[in-house]
């Protein structure tokens, strides 16, 4: 089974907002808390995502190389 973090992620990663406030209305303080934890370190790979895809370098999808 995957962590509350993971579904969010790949959620957000889908770009499927309503799976993402379905995903939260679900969870129970725990998990609320694990995304909360997460959130703020993905938040920079999203940010140099929207950057590159907003420039026109690269196509939706293309992750290579965000994690660093």
């Amino acid at each position: 089974m995957t962590n509350a973090w993971d579904a969010v992620g790949a959620a957000i990663d889908a770009e499927d907002f309503p799976a993402v406030a379905t995903l939260m209305i679900g969870y129970d303080d725990a998990q609320r808390r694990e995304v909360a934890r997460e959130l703020p370190g993905y938040l920079p790979i999203a940010r140099r995502l929207h950057a590159r895809l907003t420039s026109n370098q690269d196509t939706p999808g293309d992750f290579a190389g965000l994690e660093n």
